[in-house]
């Protein structure tokens, strides 16, 4: 599991973030995500989608929610 914490950011932007995680047994992944700002009124994510905060998704370069796998 990675946590990110990220402040401010202007509502209607998307910003691109490239995230890269190690682990200790030196593999790693690496993916552009795409963090969109919106409004506290924005729709719900799918309930299977990576939530960023109260109604936002994560979502990759193509702009799809990141889901969660079980």
């Amino acid at each position: 599991a990675a946590v990110l914490w990220l402040s401010q950011g202007q509502a209607g932007t998307t910003y691109s973030l490239a995230v890269t995680v190690s682990t200790s047994n030196g593999r790693t992944i690496s993916r552009n995500v795409l963090l969109p700002v919106r409004g506290l009124s924005a729709p719900l994510p799918s309930s299977f989608a990576l939530e960023i905060g109260p109604g936002a998704a994560l979502t990759d370069e193509t702009g799809a929610d990141l889901l969660l796998l079980s």
